[in-house]
């Protein structure tokens, strides 16, 4: 019983921090992909970024949709082999722990089953990194030139001597 509710306060807990995730995808923003080992991991403004949301946000390209949904199947089938690996090796151990001997057999096959999905990586990581490549090359045709000069970020305003402040100027010149 006892190790029944540590099982179900860890999975409630690994729940609660798979939600304080990471940033959705913004549309139109540089992609930038740092090498890690077995893969790359995704960036935008310097903040990691879901995969999924990234995938549909990419996908939106034409030249990057093909790769992307390749990326996107190759992840769903490791991550379906990974999930069903590690609950055959949790069962597995618990039964065996419990004095089942084809527990161990169990778990042995969830290892086995879990340490094949990781086959799985390098295709997609391969496939995604072909669509984040090709939406930076989209997103950095179509960037707008810079224009923020041009907008003051603040109304104009007098100071203290009721002289108009330098944005006054931005705004009377434009």
């Amino acid at each position: 019983m006892r190790l029944r509710r540590t099982a179900l306060v860890l999975a409630a807990a690994s729940s609660l921090l798979a939600c304080t995730g990471l940033n959705k995808f913004q549309a139109g923003r540089r992609i930038e992909a740092e090498p890690r080992a077995l893969g790359h991991e995704y960036k935008q403004e310097g903040k990691p970024i879901e995969t999924f949301s990234m995938i549909d946000g990419v996908s939106q390209v034409e030249e990057a949709r093909a790769d992307a949904t390749s990326a996107r199947n190759w992840l769903i089938a490791g991550s379906v082999l990974a999930a069903a690996g590690g609950a055959g090796l949790g069962y597995g151990v618990v039964s065996g722990a419990t004095g089942n001997s084809t527990g161990w057999v169990i778990a042995g096959a969830g290892a086995g089953v879990a340490a094949i999905s990781f086959l799985f990586v390098q295709p997609a990581d391969t496939r995604l990194k072909n669509a984040v490549d090709a939406y930076n090359r989209k997103a950095a045709a179509e960037r707008p030139p810079q224009t923020s000069w041009l907008i003051p970020s603040a109304a104009p305003a007098c100071d203290s001597r009721g002289r108009w402040g330098a944005t006054a100027g931005l705004v009377a010149a434009f």
